[in-house]
């Protein structure tokens, strides 16, 4: 039995393709995964989530539907059952508090390896509601927790370049990218929420395996030509040892999807002490 764990998140935008065909398509990017968290599932809970039984019977997973708070931007977490079995399910862990939303899942693998998985959305206008929301998520990468946390952070990593020219973003979308200094000017890239996870202990799978950081937004048409990341699997210390690798799914047919890439974070269980 392989003690291989495959991690993947990706923002569908909004609600995935609209033709049968091109949906299709759009979930073979991601099969064959233990854990899977889609972001922007708009529409998926109408028509008795007919949409979301497709995609999982697709998939071959169990489906968690968590409901967002604003623009029907739902999260689903999917884990490959029996395989994965989930312990329980909080399925608003804050409360209400977040623009999108935020789950919290306990699984079991293989009967053995118990994680907790935070799946989220966080918010993609403005970075003192980002930072908030991470507030909420710190507390599980405590010491000896596994956990992992998954989703459409909406900001770019701790070490990631920014532009050497801003104006690749328009100036009225500067409020939420780039830090306000004291004096009321735009600064940097604004990377408080993602650093204050990793104060707290999330490990960035790029960062801890050394190699590139690979864009996962910022290629689609009439949005921010800003090739960045945006899209994480970060990991809890105890888990890190663990990561065998990390890959960003690009390709034209990721391109022609969605606005962001899948991203596929591997975990070699048999490694844990």
């Amino acid at each position: 039995m392989t003690t291989n764990l495959r991690v993947g998140t990706y923002n569908i935008r909004d609600g995935g393709a609209s033709d049968a065909q091109d949906f299709a398509r759009q979930l073979d990017l991601v099969a064959g995964l233990d854990i899977l968290g889609l972001q922007e599932a708009k529409h998926w809970d109408r028509d008795r989530e007919r949409r979301l039984h497709d995609a999982a019977r697709a998939l071959g997973m169990q489906p968690l539907l968590t409901p967002s708070a604003n623009h029907g931007c739902h999260l689903l977490l999917l884990v490959r059952a029996p395989r994965v079995r989930i312990v329980e399910h909080t399925p608003n862990l804050a409360a209400g508090t977040f623009h999108h939303a935020a789950s919290r899942t306990l699984i079991e693998v293989d009967d053995r390896y118990r994680i907790t998985v935070l799946h989220t959305h966080l918010n993609p206008v403005s970075p003192d509601m980002r930072l908030a929301e991470a507030g909420w998520l710190t507390e599980y990468a405590e010491e000896g927790r596994r956990t992992l946390l998954l989703g459409d952070l909406n900001t770019i990593g701790v070490s990631d370049p920014e532009p050497d020219d801003w104006s690749c973003v328009p100036w009225h979308l500067y409020s939420r990218h780039r830090l306000v200094l004291p004096d009321g000017v735009y600064g940097g890239a604004d990377r408080r929420a993602i650093r204050t996870l990793s104060v707290a202990g999330f490990i960035d799978p790029p960062d801890h395996l050394g190699v590139a950081a690979v864009p996962t937004t910022g290629y689609w048409p009439g949005a921010e030509a800003w090739a960045r990341r945006s899209d994480y699997v970060l990991l809890s210390e105890a888990l890190t040892p663990a990561l065998t690798d990390w890959t960003v799914i690009d390709n034209p047919a990721a391109r022609t999807s969605s606005d962001h890439l899948p991203g596929i974070a591997t975990l070699d269980l048999g490694l844990l002490p």
